[in-house]
């Protein structure tokens, strides 16, 4: 699609918004045609306690029951997890995505990294979505998920700058199936440009300090996806009519709500 800068996967949101049966045919349509499978899981412990009145088992369990799980599945938050859940994710192997700043706005709970890492798991790094994050800042989101975990394990040492790098970048890649995460030769052409004048890296001692713990995305400068340029000097052709059609696009929900409101 469009190149090759585009792929399909499939997204049934979350075991509580999805019929068991539908969670089973997107699980076999994804095998079927090769493609990743994602899906929010035990974000909360109320999404526990509903699973177990209505299945009788915990999420993870029940995904099991139903052959959901394996290396194809990308599983966000992942943070209310029994020691038997962790062993089942452990056999089958799916890549855990590690949503710091979402999980906080909504007080959800703090990602196991540490424990879920010595299991050998791929863990990536997301932002979820703008209703729970608001800025969707990936770079920002290595400084916040690095800081929480070494609050939460009271070591400076959890979650150091150049491994907090890797889970976004390496195993993001890895779990997405691109190909990328790194700059080599023969990989494919994904890159950002950062630009080294940005008040985030003076003085200039320690680029990869200061870009996970004082950077933000205003940082890059240039994108380029599947060796074709996307954004330069930060700058994307057409910005301006797709920021005005997303302001008409608000202003017009806006107005239903209003409308369904007085109704």
């Amino acid at each position: 699609l469009d190149g090759n800068r585009l792929s399909i996967a499939l997204a049934p949101h979350s075991i509580y918004t999805v019929s068991r049966e539908n969670l089973i045919w997107a699980k076999d349509f994804a095998k079927k045609h090769n493609l990743p499978l994602h899906l929010h899981l035990s974000e909360t412990e109320q999404e526990v306690e509903e699973c177990l009145l209505k299945y009788k088992k915990r999420p993870v369990e029940f995904l099991e029951e139903i052959g959901f799980l394996g290396n194809n599945c990308l599983l966000a938050h992942s943070i209310w997890l029994s020691d038997k859940e962790i062993f089942l994710l452990s056999k089958r192997k799916p890549h855990l995505i590690y949503n710091p700043c979402s999980n906080l706005k909504l007080g959800s709970g703090i990602f196991s990294y540490l424990k879920l890492k010595r299991e050998g798991l791929n863990i990536c790094l997301g932002t979820d979505s703008a209703v729970s994050n608001n800025s969707l800042d990936l770079i920002r989101e290595i400084k916040v998920g690095s800081l929480l975990q070494k609050g939460a394990e009271r070591s400076p040492k959890v979650l150091p700058a150049k491994e907090a790098l890797e889970i976004l970048t390496k195993n993001g890649a890895r779990a997405l199936r691109t190909g990328a995460g790194e700059i080599r030769e023969g990989g494919p052409a994904d890159l950002i440009f950062v630009d080294l004048e940005k008040i985030y890296f003076q003085p200039p001692i320690n680029f990869l300090s200061s870009f996970v713990y004082s950077a933000s995305g205003e940082c890059v400068s240039d994108v380029i996806c599947g060796g074709k340029i996307i954004m330069r000097e930060r700058r994307i052709e057409g910005e301006k009519e797709i920021i005005r059609k997303s302001k008409e696009r608000a202003r017009g929900l806006l107005r239903n709500v209003h409308l369904n409101n007085k109704a």
